[in-house]
């Protein structure tokens, strides 16, 4: 299947080659040497342009019915890097990044990340550098390993964690109790959440776009 990729972006369903080509020309030719701001000002004007296009491209996707359309977004240094130090957070995003990020936040329902993540950076993944909504944080986390003080579970009224059947009903009251909901997903065979059967139990809660 084809996918389309914008800087650290990937959707599906993807946009055609046929639409990428309606995107305008920058005033100046790639090719052609510029000296010191104007370089970077050429490049925040071009980043601008194809991020404009591609929320315009992602609204009007239709949902499959079966999935969320989907966004892989991450950013990693050259050597192909998340992080310096395995387990600590690293920033890798420059400014302008980070607010295509938040654009892109704001543009979708929820918003998936797993435990892992969770434990390591202890994220809010709310939208804060641009005007918008915050989408639905879900958690998939199989052993419902998430602190109850996660920063994750205060940045929406009602964030969503993806379990097993296995999951401890213990914990499970404890984070009902703070106003989150605990969504049981069948398991693959290594006892992780299904994310297959997640984006359609996903869809059949109204998420359209993750």
């Amino acid at each position: 299947m084809p996918t389309s990729i914008l800087a650290k972006t990937v959707t599906f369903p993807p946009v055609t080659s046929s639409n990428l080509e309606n995107l305008p020309p920058p005033r100046l030719p790639l090719t052609e040497p510029l000296q010191g701001g104007q370089k970077i000002h050429n490049h925040l004007r071009l980043m601008d342009q194809g991020t404009k296009y591609f929320l315009e491209q992602l609204a009007a996707l239709p949902p499959s019915g079966t999935r969320p359309v989907t966004t892989l977004a991450y950013a990693q240094s050259l050597d192909g890097s998340l992080t310096r130090t395995p387990g600590s957070p690293t920033r890798i995003s420059s400014e302008e990044s980070l607010t295509f990020t938040h654009q892109l936040r704001s543009a979708h329902d929820a918003i998936l990340v797993g435990i892992g993540t969770v434990l390591s950076d202890n994220p809010r993944l709310n939208v804060g550098r641009v005007p918008g909504k915050n989408p639905r944080p879900v958690i998939m986390d199989s052993k419902l390993r998430t602190p109850l003080d996660a920063n994750l579970l205060s940045s929406h009224p009602e964030p969503w964690i993806a379990t097993t059947q296995d999951a401890c009903p213990d914990k499970t009251k404890a984070f009902e109790s703070r106003g989150v909901k605990v969504i049981q997903v069948t398991s693959l065979p290594n006892g992780w959440v299904d994310p297959v059967a997640l984006q359609a139990l996903l869809v059949e809660r109204g998420v359209n776009s993750l």
